[in-house]
């Protein structure tokens, strides 16, 4: 990640006290040269988890598949995600 040629997030989003880093892209042919139109990438910062390094990563995409569907909201997924709760071991 630290190499990508994108690795300056658009925004932040606080989800449960830690920092996710939001990214607003598009995709033009993942999928068999049909867009995915849209995307946001919301990644976690770094968590270390039995001693290794690791993020979480969350995608949403404006055409799934390629295909449309209807019900397909950012702002409902990012209203999901910011719900989320983490625990510790």
């Amino acid at each position: 990640m630290e190499n990508s040629k994108r690795n300056i997030s658009d925004s932040t989003m606080l989800i449960d006290n830690k920092i996710f880093k939001k990214y607003d892209l598009i995709n033009y042919g993942r999928y068999e040269d049909d867009s995915a139109g849209s995307v946001i990438l919301l990644v976690s910062s770094e968590l270390i988890i039995d001693d290794k390094k690791l993020y979480l990563v969350s995608e949403w995409q404006e055409f799934p598949g390629g295909k449309e569907i209807k019900s397909n909201n950012p702002e409902e997924f990012l209203n999901i995600f910011s719900t989320f709760k983490f625990t510790e071991k």
